[in-house]
């Protein structure tokens, strides 16, 4: 019953690392901008995907005879994309990681806590019931290997969502 204390500290820490994290973020956004001159729609490369496949044309049609010496160079370049859409997309990752690890704490929370308000007023004994002193006669969901198995559950999710 002293650990449902824990699980209310676990949403509301949740949440400040929530809140954390999209200040974080935020934070990051504008010195990325900053150091790129305030400017807002930066690409990430010079070259458009247009006037790459123009030149690569022209070459074709000027070097007929030098393609074979020229054919382990890759003249491959990734395609212009714009650092907001970038910085937005990461900013879109880390609420979504952080999220899901709410979501976790929040779900393991709202379990062990209905689980033991149930079992306190004794709805459904015969699921919820804390048993006696012994751990006797105690409900399905409050015996030793379904709280084990609840736990390693809950545990292996907030590893998991840790690392999202």
């Amino acid at each position: 019953m002293y650990t449902a204390a824990f699980y209310v500290g676990d949403i509301y820490e949740s949440y400040a690392l929530f809140v954390f994290g999209q200040i974080i973020v935020d934070v990051l956004q504008g010195k990325v901008f900053k150091s790129f001159g305030q400017k807002r729609d930066v690409q990430a490369t010079t070259r458009s995907r247009n006037s790459r496949d123009s030149d690569d044309d022209a070459d074709d049609a000027s070097n007929t005879d030098s393609d074979s010496d020229n054919s382990t160079q890759s003249t491959w370049q990734p395609p212009p994309i714009s650092l907001r859409l970038l910085l937005n997309q990461m900013k879109w990752l880390t609420a979504f990681g952080i999220k899901l690890f709410c979501w976790t704490c929040g779900l393991q929370a709202v379990c062990r806590l209905s689980i033991n308000v149930m079992g306190y007023w004794g709805i459904l004994e015969q699921i919820f019931s804390f048993g006696n002193k012994e751990g006797l006669d105690a409900g399905l969901l409050q015996t030793e290997s379904t709280s084990e198995k609840t736990e390693y559950f809950f545990m292996g999710a907030g590893f998991v969502a840790s690392f999202a």
